[in-house]
């Protein structure tokens, strides 16, 4: 630790440690689990994928810097210089390098041999036999770490907080060229600003016109979720091609990826970086922007995205920031507090804590964040609460339907909270950005639906209870790609039916809270493509 990063010609020394310890747990370690009775068990622990931001794998891998050439981690693609008012700049557009190569541990060994030859230096355009590695990786002592396919696709860094802040620097930047936004600037903004979120959701997006102060998540749920309302804005070709980063980044975040999702993402994203060079100034084509090709690489050999995106570590990262009281002992007070979150994780399960305070600490520990959180309860009325009694006259129409059902007193209520989590009833008159009466459910017939709470129910002999009313969803959001329909399954639009639709379901029923918009009687839902990260 100290005041500024360390040189790559020191930084491999200092991981040195580290690369030894990881050797050491390849060799195996013994531990006891918990259900073995004392029993010693042995086992190996190897580390196979490093997930990190562009001038952090730089460092770490000993490669150029990301603005240089051959900066790409994945694969040997040279760049070209192109001029730029302050200069130069690298871009890296695949057609133009026909003999790229993917990097791997075979190719590294071959890159280390070109540099025990004694060469003259030459200039950083000429091309290098080592294919910009600049010395050793201590990571290829490793079992398991294979150079190259082990850096993985960073979703914070390289798409929402790279690729897509680099569209939309685009599109602000210039007010004379067709794919400006500024005219359309408040149009886009009201319609995202009229997003209901859930609660679970945090940093909501703020006005797009501060975008260059935006936090991680709201650049992914601009992206996500809000990209089809930049359809006026941008002319069709221009639309269409965000369109393609949106549907993969959609996919490529689902919780189960299959072959052909994988192969689908690959085709989006070949297309959108095909595009790019041709829509867009050539000095456009950053290394963060070619990136987005190894995307599917990622996904094929490590799964979904948020399996190892740096959003939770920056989280990580930010409270032992802020936990740090004073300039003078900066690194002293880091070290204790790291200690002591380790000794407080191990202690967690073997101390006695009441219920709520259990779940606060496992939740400010969890590497991920839970939309849905779990709790160990044998009875499920202790993790319910209810909030204020709802009073409606006899002849409103819920009213009068649950008279129907129940022979027997009940009472609604407006909210309930199930394990922490907030359940309020649909109130479409509320100006508030949260909203958590809009559901993803499991109906009787064991079918998803979708619908919006209108009433929470308590009855004894039933207990709780939620009166759904149910949407008819009317279609999905889909594309055209080379004669293939693509459909991204997580946005949708639906409607409330002129009747009611009602139907009971258990607080057990529901999968998780959606986001909307509503257009009149038209409405806009978007439906987190994970319950685990930044919901």
């Amino acid at each position: 630790m100290g005041g500024s990063k360390p040189k790559k010609n020191q930084f491999q020394s200092f991981i040195e440690d580290w690369v030894i310890e990881l050797q050491h747990l390849e060799l195996g370690f013994h531990v006891v689990p918990p259900n073995l009775n004392g029993h010693f068990v042995q086992v190996h622990a190897y580390l196979i994928a490093a997930s990190l931001d562009k001038p952090a794998q730089a460092l770490l891998l000993n490669l150029n810097d990301p603005t240089g050439f051959y900066s790409c981690v994945r694969c040997t693609i040279q760049g070209i210089s192109v001029p730029v008012r302050e200069g130069t700049t690298r871009v890296f557009i695949r057609k133009n390098h026909k003999d790229c190569q993917n990097r791997s541990n075979e190719l590294y060994d071959k890159h280390l041999i070109e540099l025990l030859k004694k060469r003259p230096k030459s200039k950083a355009s000429d091309i290098d036999p080592a294919c910009g590695q600049q010395g050793p990786c201590l990571l290829r002592k490793l079992s398991y770490f294979n150079i190259g396919p082990s850096f993985t696709t960073d979703s914070l860094h390289n798409v929402y907080s790279g690729t897509f802040k680099r569209l939309l620097e685009i599109w602000f930047k210039s007010r004379r060229t067709s794919y400006s936004i500024h005219k359309h600037l408040p149009l886009i903004e009201s319609r995202l600003d009229a997003i209901r979120y859930p609660s679970t959701t945090y940093h909501l997006p703020s006005q797009l016109k501060f975008y260059t102060q935006f936090k991680g998540n709201e650049y992914r749920l601009v992206l996500l979720f809000g990209y089809q309302y930049f359809k006026p804005a941008l002319p069709l070709k221009y639309f269409q091609h965000l369109k393609l980063l949106a549907f993969a980044m959609n996919l490529a975040e689902s919780f189960v990826l299959h072959h052909d999702t994988i192969e689908i993402i690959r085709m989006l994203l070949d297309e959108f970086d095909h595009l790019f060079s041709q829509l867009y100034l050539v000095n456009s084509m950053t290394s963060v922007v070619h990136s987005m090709v190894h995307v599917h690489e990622s996904l094929k050999d490590f799964g979904p995205l948020q399996n190892y995106s740096t959003f939770n570590f920056e989280s990580v990262i930010g409270s032992l920031v802020q936990s740090v009281n004073g300039p003078s002992l900066v690194i002293h007070e880091l070290v204790n507090n790291i200690n002591i979150l380790q000794a407080a994780t191990e202690k967690i399960d073997h101390i006695h804590l009441h219920s709520p305070l259990r779940i606060f600490i496992a939740r400010l520990f969890s590497t991920k964040r839970q939309a849905l959180p779990k709790v160990s309860s044998e009875d499920t009325k202790k993790s319910v609460r209810l909030g204020p009694m709802l009073k409606l006259p006899q002849d409103h129409i819920v009213m009068t339907y649950l008279n129907t059902i129940y022979s027997v007193p009940f009472h609604i209520h407006e909210t309930c909270w199930k394990n922490k989590i907030r359940f309020s009833i649909y109130n479409p008159n509320s100006l508030s950005r949260n909203c958590d009466s809009c559901l993803l459910f499991k109906n009787q017939n064991n079918e998803t639906c979708y619908g919006f709470v209108v009433a929470i129910l308590n009855q004894p002999q039933e207990g709780y209870r939620i009166l759904v009313n149910q949407i008819q969803v009317n279609r999905r959001d889909s594309l055209i790609l080379k004669g293939r329909c693509i459909i991204n399954p997580f946005i949708f639009w639906g409607h409330l039916t002129d009747t009611p639709k009602f139907v009971i379901i258990s607080l057990e029923h529901i999968i998780v809270k959606l986001a909307y918009r509503r257009e009149n009687d038209l409405f806009h839902f978007f439906q987190f493509p994970n319950t685990v990260e930044s919901t």
